[in-house]
C-alpha cells in the first residue's frame, strides 16, 4: 500500500506543478476539460462529471467567470437550471493547458512497456470500480 500512496503523491505533485505553472487550480482545470470536450453543460451534470460538491463548483465557476473563462446562462425551458460554457478565452486556455497536460501524463508512463501500460489501465479501472461499484466479478458495468 505504501507504493500506491507514494505513487499517488508523486503523480499529484507533478500534475499540480504543471497546473500551477499555467495559473490554474485543479478544480478549474477539471471544469475546462469537461466543457472543452463537451461544450455547454448544466451545472448539475458538471458537478457529477468533475466529482465536485455543489458549493465547491459554485465558487470555482464564479472565479472562472470573473476571469473571463466561462459564461453562464439560465436554461431555456427551466430558469432554475444554469448552463455554463467556455468563452473564447476559456477555450484558448483549455487548448493551451490540456494537450501539454496529456503529454506530461504520457511522459509519466512512457517507461512502461505496452503490456505494463495495459495492465496498469486494467488495474486502475478495477480500483476505480471499487469506489463506484461499477464492476462486479471482473466485468465492467456502465
Amino acid at each position: 500500500m505504501s507504493a500506491f500512496f507514494g505513487c499517488q503523491r508523486q503523480i499529484m505533485a507533478t500534475l499540480m506543478r504543471d497546473l500551477d505553472s499555467q495559473n490554474l487550480a485543479r478544480d478549474e482545470f477539471d471544469v475546462l476539460v469537461v466543457l472543452g470536450k463537451a461544450g455547454a453543460k448544466p451545472c448539475n451534470e458538471l458537478a457529477r462529471e468533475t466529482m465536485r460538491p455543489n458549493p465547491t463548483l459554485t465558487r470555482t465557476l464564479a472565479r472562472m467567470e470573473e476571469r473571463g473563462l466561462l459564461r453562464s446562462e439560465k436554461g431555456a425551458t427551466d430558469a432554475r437550471q444554469k448552463f455554463v460554457s467556455l468563452t473564447p478565452q476559456g477555450q484558448a486556455t483549455y487548448e493551451r493547458a490540456f494537450f501539454p497536460h496529456l503529454l506530461l501524463v504520457d511522459r509519466c508512463i512512457d517507461h512502461l512497456t505496452p503490456l505494463e501500460q495495459a495492465d496498469l489501465g486494467r488495474l486502475l479501472h478495477k480500483l476505480a470500480a471499487g469506489f463506484t461499484g461499477a464492476e462486479r466479478d471482473g466485468v465492467p458495468h456502465d
